[in-house]
């Protein structure tokens, strides 16, 4: 069932057996979840109702004793267990971005072109691989960091921006770190965009028990059967196995597209970086090529996973395309619960809400998923009978038939979205619209069956 049905369940498990040292505070932070569930969209005090409850919350955002980490804590758990219990592959999507404060908020630093200030995080989505639906299982990390204000002057050296940059570069396998080795029997892997490309990060998750797929970015010096080549021009050389249609999405799009592509893939070694000297070795790395010059596709992939055969690169072709969730989620939190429209006078209680509605964002881009279940699952095995019939009533459709797919059609259908055969498939911001509606039915109806 999805979650957000079991909003109570969903949210105790995520929030009730924190350590704060105060029970209050852990049942102040679930009455506030509830609330930010219920209207994402909105302002703090919008959400919380009244002026005392929006006070209260304001309270638990400075409560020194809550933080960020403590606030995601069980959360991220709850996601590295449920990937655990899975046999399916668990794609452990990573990502950075950043948030936006006000220019008054003290502690912020600087993002962007320099010209604002907010936080920096990264972040890592368990998802579970379906070619064309992806399940968000959860968060499994998330972490945050401010710049220093230093790089807010344009005298900036070359070695100071470098010196940042590879700061910032070693959260990906700190990420990895923080999570911990994969269980036993589990298959975990690790996608990463070009921001990935690294070679501390490649060697280092092989060395924690991951395997990873990274986009390559740079024309790396690499050696080919011992001979040294640099690697878009090998990867142009190398012959084309076979061709195969991917399921990708551009820009706003909110369908997958199906777009042909050709395939070539090969082993090459990788010698470490200079300023690592002798440390290292080399590493023996699969690499594949995806690509469509009309469509404007041209992947080269590192793999850590040995590839033979056409079969083995087109799942790691499969398993990058699957990038945009974190993409998406990263929308679903700025746009959908517009974080960064709240104002604070200092950092701190940016971090702790950034924390809370990290994790309303996962139900926001489930909702999405559901909106496009295409199993014929019957919305009445899965669906409070109450809702169900709400929605039936409204759109007049027969309660015994209606698909999972279709009632997530029907819920975004009270949000503005039309319905027609010609339409693709609805965003999470008209089904969270409609699902809003929704819960005022819900609410009402229980009311009169109660009077």
């Amino acid at each position: 069932m999805c979650q957000i049905f079991e909003k109570d369940l969903f949210v105790k498990e995520c929030f009730s057996s924190i350590e704060f040292g105060d029970k209050r505070l852990n049942k102040r932070l679930e009455k506030v979840a509830k609330r930010m569930i219920d209207n994402p969209e909105v302002s703090v005090p919008a959400q919380m109702g009244t002026w005392n409850e929006a006070i209260g919350c304001y309270r638990l955002l400075n409560n020194p004793h809550v933080t960020h980490k403590r606030v995601q804590s069980s959360h991220v758990m709850n996601t590295r267990k449920r990937a655990a219990e899975t046999n399916k592959t668990i794609l452990f999507i990573q990502d950075g971005s950043e948030i936006e404060t006000q220019k008054s908020t003290k502690g912020a630093g600087p993002i962007g072109n320099h010209t604002v200030q907010g936080i920096m995080m990264h972040n890592c989505l368990a998802v579970e691989y379906d070619e064309k639906n992806p399940k968000v299982i959860g968060l499994a990390n998330q972490r945050i960091w401010k710049r220093d204000d230093i790089i807010l002057s344009r005298s900036e050296t070359r070695s100071q921006r470098n010196k940042r940059a590879g700061k910032e570069s070693e959260h990906w396998l700190k990420t990895l770190k923080n999570i911990g080795s994969p269980p036993e029997k589990t298959r975990w892997i690790s996608i990463g965009d070009r921001g990935s490309d690294i070679y501390e990060y490649i060697i280092g998750s092989k060395k924690t028990g991951w395997e990873s797929v990274t986009r390559a970015s740079q024309d790396r010096l690499i050696e080919v059967n011992g001979e040294p080549r640099y690697l878009k021009e090998w990867a142009s050389s190398l012959e084309i196995c076979g061709s195969q249609k991917i399921w990708i999405r551009k820009g706003n799009e909110t369908k997958p597209k199906e777009v042909k592509t050709f395939i070539a893939f090969g082993t090459v070694s990788i010698s470490p970086p200079k300023r690592l000297g002798k440390k290292e070795e080399p590493i023996i790395l699969s690499v594949v090529r995806c690509f469509n010059e009309e469509e404007g596709i041209d992947w080269i992939l590192y793999s850590t996973i040995p590839v033979n055969s056409f079969e083995e690169a087109f799942e790691k072709i499969n398993w990058y395309a699957t990038r945009w969730t974190i993409e998406e989620y990263h929308k679903c939190l700025k746009t959908g619960c517009k974080i960064e429209s709240n104002q604070f006078e200092n950092v701190e209680p940016v971090e702790v809400l950034l924390g809370i509605l990290s994790i309303v964002a996962i139900l926001l881009i489930q909702m999405k998923q559901l909106g496009r279940d295409e199993s014929n699952t019957l919305a009445k095995e899965v669906t409070p009978d109450i809702v169900l019939k709400i929605i039936c009533k409204r759109y007049q459709l027969d309660k015994e038939k209606i698909t999972v797919r279709d009632f997530w059609r029907a819920v975004a259908m009270l949000g503005g979205f039309l319905g027609r055969k010609s339409d693709k498939d609805p965003g999470w911001q008209t089904i969270w619209r409609g699902w809003s509606r929704l819960l005022d039915m819900w609410i009402g109806a229980e009311m009169l069956v109660d009077m």
